[in-house]
């Protein structure tokens, strides 16, 4: 079983500081319904995501796509103002 992050991974960091969580928020909005059919592509295409230095974020967002406590707390570091633990307030 995969370990439970506490903290938001460094690429969403980023993705917050750029203020591109709204747009990454609504990519996961449109890819929800299709869950694991979208991590599957998201996988497939991981080794080119990976030469534009995006592979950690595919993979923690087609994990996200597939275990929906995942996606719920990704979306809470996403809405959170802080960097830490959403649940902190």
């Amino acid at each position: 079983m995969a370990e439970t992050r506490t903290q938001p991974p460094e690429w969403l960091t980023g993705i917050k500081s750029r203020g591109m969580a709204d747009a990454l928020s609504t990519c996961l909005d449109i890819t929800e319904p299709f869950g694991v059919l979208a991590a599957q592509m998201i996988y497939v295409a991981s080794p080119v995501l990976g030469l534009a230095g995006w592979r950690a974020a595919a993979m923690d967002i087609a994990r996200a796509l597939e275990q929906p406590d995942e996606l719920e707390r990704l979306r809470g570091w996403l809405a959170s103002s802080d960097s830490g633990d959403p649940r902190r307030g």
